[in-house]
């Protein structure tokens, strides 16, 4: 019965990594050769698997992505893009920015994976890099559903995890060993532990301090084009583009609101409401619209 399942992740792990290298490094092949000669690769695993070819190509195919991170081939959101508003950019974008913001970090997490993946190659060290890349290949599968990476790169990140298990297994009484220990804390120190910071955090003054009024406004009659009023009592006042524009905090008591140069009574109306009130020294109505 064990063959069953190591058949099929032979046979999944031969489909998910040789795709993957084919379509990107030999993509100069007609695409019914780099079809039939994965789909060849994985019958010819799936009739004759072995747990050897589960590390290797978990290896292989971590070690590969962790190069393409060193060389910049992954990661890469053109300039014309990351010019654009923040908030227009879809999630996967935002995703890449953020790891293309900062290459030591780049660097780093393609250390992690390719000396995790070195680990399986060797019996002495399978264990230490099976544990490590449960974390990493968590945090991978996570960033495809939140981020909304695409469901072809979470069913390949999900194979490498089913691998990586399946792995695991073989070391199940070493794992019992060190996991289901006798505890050297008691009950009362663990809930401890566990209650006390929710309860801390919980009980803290939620920092939108005046939901009725948070958001985004666009002022429809006036000089002064947007006002945003932000959690912990942030407000930011822009005059056209955004490098006109006044940051600082704002004051909201019963109908009062005071923001910097802006002051007057707010009158709410659904997503609508209207300040009355001064500028600097000029009077004004404004119309605000919530967006």
């Amino acid at each position: 019965m064990r063959k069953i399942p190591l058949s099929i992740l032979s046979g999944l792990l031969a489909l998910a990594v040789f795709s993957r290298i084919a379509m990107r490094y030999f993509n100069f092949l007609p695409m019914p050769w780099m079809w039939g000669l994965t789909a060849l690769l994985s019958i010819i695993l799936i009739i004759k698997p072995s747990k050897q070819w589960i590390c290797f190509a978990i290896s292989f195919d971590l070690i590969v992505f962790g190069w393409q991170k060193l060389f910049h081939q992954q990661a890469n959101v053109p300039q014309s893009v990351l010019d654009l508003p923040f908030s227009s950019l879809p999630a996967d974008t935002v995703n890449w920015a953020y790891f293309q913001y900062s290459y030591p970090y780049m660097v780093a997490i393609a250390l992690t994976q390719i000396i995790c993946s070195f680990l399986l190659l060797f019996r002495s060290t399978r264990l230490l890099g099976l544990i490590m890349l449960i974390p990493v290949l968590l945090n991978i599968m996570m960033i495809d559903v939140f981020y909304k990476i695409g469901m072809g790169a979470l069913l390949h990140a999900t194979i490498l995890f089913a691998g990586v298990i399946y792995l695991l297994a073989e070391f199940y009484n070493q794992l019992k060993q060190v996991f289901f220990q006798k505890n050297e804390f008691n009950i009362y120190t663990v809930l401890a532990a566990a209650v006390l910071p929710f309860l801390l955090v919980v009980t803290a003054p939620s920092p939108n301090k005046h939901p009725s009024i948070t958001g985004k406004y666009k002022v429809g009659n006036h000089a002064l084009t947007i006002v945003y009023l932000e959690y912990f009592n942030d407000v930011t006042l822009q005059w056209g583009d955004v490098n006109h524009r006044y940051t600082g905090k704002y004051q909201y008591r019963g109908d009062t609101l005071i923001a910097g140069p802006l002051k007057g009574i707010i009158k709410k109306e659904m997503d609508h409401i209207t300040l009355t009130g001064t500028l600097e020294k000029d009077s004004v109505h404004l119309d605000m619209i919530r967006l």
